[in-house]
């Protein structure tokens, strides 16, 4: 899946080509423990600090393997007002 990622802290955005939509949905591309990545950020304490900071704001499926979902779903880790702040349904 194509995804544009915000650091809601910065402004800043970044793309992320190649992760399948499950990674991005429920796997380890959840949270901001892989999503700080993508910005040459490294979370290494060991656990999983939730989501907080990195939200997916844009998204399309990429290859036969990727399927649709709404950015609520991609950033469901994420609290409510974050998401509603950033001009994400849920």
């Amino acid at each position: 899946m194509k995804c544009t990622v915000l650091d809601t802290v910065t402004g800043e955005t970044r793309i992320s080509e190649g992760i399948a939509t499950w990674n991005w949905k429920e796997g380890n591309w959840s949270c901001d423990c892989n999503r700080a990545i993508i910005f040459d950020r490294w979370i290494a304490d060991g656990f999983c600090v939730g989501g907080k900071r990195y939200l997916v704001i844009a998204a399309e499926p990429e290859d036969k393997d990727d399927y649709e979902v709404s950015l609520a779903e991609l950033n469901s880790d994420y609290p409510d007002e974050l998401l509603r702040e950033h001009g994400i349904n849920v």
